[in-house]
């Protein structure tokens, strides 16, 4: 009886181990990966190094829009202040929904704006 409740034991907690692995935010990415990719997307992007950045992760049913700064295997990351500083990033990882919304126009510049909704 002992054995059967200790298997039992084992098991949820491995499957629970392995669910809570499977749900990082950030994916396949560590965070320093991440960030240096978003510093080259944003340098790409705009043209100039850009000094700091706050990074945010969306959660479900969070809905911005913003400039595609990042792309990654699971997910993206979008500038949602594409014509200030300093700049605030939001991760969305899959699933999520991209459109094409419209043009960010900064001073003589455009660039193209995206709304993204985690699903």
């Amino acid at each position: 009886m002992k054995s059967i409740l200790f298997v039992t034991v084992y098991t949820l907690s491995t499957v629970r181990l392995i669910s809570l692995i499977l749900a990082q935010p950030i994916g396949v990415l560590e965070i320093g990966e991440l960030r240096h990719r978003i510093e080259l997307g944003l340098s790409q992007t705009y043209g100039q190094q850009i000094g700091s950045f706050r990074l945010q992760q969306a959660k479900p049913g969070y809905a911005a829009s913003g400039v595609i700064v990042a792309k990654f295997d699971d997910g993206l990351a979008i500038d949602i202040t594409p014509c200030s500083e300093p700049k605030t990033i939001l991760t969305f990882i899959m699933p999520y929904k991209d459109t094409q919304i419209s043009e960010a126009e900064c001073g003589n510049k455009s660039y193209p704006r995206r709304q993204v909704v985690q699903q």
